[in-house]
């Protein structure tokens, strides 16, 4: 009798845990079944979706800003996913506005192999991908972003501000500055507000035909690992003649004290086809620029500030450029070293080598 009373207080002290549900969208769904056969809109999908549910994307396109509802949890991810790779389209819907295409706002959430379109037919989003937390004090936490195409948009093309430890990788983000906006390819934190983003892992993933900096680490950047990434063919804004004002490039802001231990790296990357006139500023916020390949470039010194001498710059190689390229007087040693430039090309397809085998 004891045994039969001990084992039902047991079975009342385990917790019911709600099985994992498979949430069907459609562009043209309707209803609140969101089976496969009977879909559902995307709206009613992230509202229905708790942790540990996966929010499949059927083919087509969906004109509409998209926004996430709630936590999942370290063990119960919610999961948003096309059900066919690039196939589930979300496309801008408004004019030119200040706005996010997608805005992920919460925990212990996946978005993969969708497609984000940022111009639609009667303007472009700010920004493509945004991933900002609910508010200051309560940032986005463990988000993972995976094989999804991105392209498109008026500002940048993947803004992070209000998180903490987020995952990009395998994922390509195309054509930014389509308004009279800057086109960073990544922008980190803020220029002037508090907002900070805390531990990122971006590798892995091609970044093309940005109209700005190529990382941009403001403000309350921390603990950013910015490696084994390629950038490529950056161009000037047609709209207001601008391409950024370094291409890996760093500040404080006035909400924030010089920060000479931040953790940021910009590491093992490949850097080709640039039109800016500047390659590396670090100024109030420490990047450590390393071993990463830079070729067919333009602007001349390579280092054109660096009021942080405790930043490394160190082991990066860099060929084909389109002047002769001095290092800067910026670059003092000897944190600032072991730098290879106006190398043959061969030194750097190398180098792109060694990098892509790593991936």
């Amino acid at each position: 009798m004891k045994s039969l009373v001990w084992l039902t207080v047991l079975l009342l002290a385990i917790p019911l845990v709600s099985p994992a549900v498979d949430r069907y969208v459609a562009p043209i769904g309707s209803g609140s079944a969101c089976t496969q056969d009977l879909p559902c809109t995307l709206n009613t999908g992230l509202q229905q979706a708790v942790g540990g549910d996966t929010v499949y994307l059927l083919n087509g396109t969906y004109r509409q800003v998209v926004q996430t509802v709630r936590n999942g949890s370290a063990n119960n991810r919610i999961t948003i996913r096309a059900l066919n790779r690039h196939q589930a389209i979300i496309e801008w819907p408004l004019g030119n506005v200040f706005d996010q295409l997608f805005d992920i706002k919460h925990d212990y959430i996946t978005l993969q192999r969708v497609r984000l379109d940022g111009t639609g037919p009667n303007g472009s989003c700010w920004d493509l991908l945004r991933i900002h937390g609910v508010s200051q004090s309560d940032p986005a936490e463990n988000v993972i972003v995976e094989d999804v195409l991105a392209h498109d948009s008026g500002h940048a093309l993947l803004m992070l501000q209000s998180l903490r430890n987020l995952t990009v990788r395998d994922s390509t983000f195309d054509n930014s500055g389509l308004t009279a906006e800057d086109g960073e390819a990544i922008y980190i934190s803020s220029a002037s507000g508090f907002n900070p983003a805390i531990g990122a892992n971006i590798h892995r993933n091609t970044f093309r035909r940005f109209t700005s900096n190529a990382v941009d680490y403001k403000g309350q950047a921390r603990g950013i690992n910015v490696h084994h990434n390629i950038f490529e063919d950056q161009k000037i804004n047609v709209f207001n003649n601008y391409a950024g004002d370094g291409n890996i490039r760093s500040a404080s802001n006035e909400q924030d004290t010089v920060n000479t231990s931040s953790g940021n790296f910009f590491a093992n990357n490949i850097y080709r086809d640039s039109v800016g006139d500047y390659t590396i500023r670090v100024q109030g916020n420490r990047v450590d620029v390393l071993n990463n390949v830079f070729y067919n470039m333009s602007g001349s010194p390579f280092v054109s500030s660096r009021t942080m001498p405790q930043a490394r710059i160190q082991g990066n190689v860099a060929c084909s450029w389109r002047e002769t390229l001095n290092l800067g007087a910026a670059c003092d040693a000897p944190n600032c070293s072991n730098n290879r430039l106006n190398r043959p090309q061969s030194e750097c397809d190398a180098e792109v080598n060694r990098i892509l085998g790593e991936q």
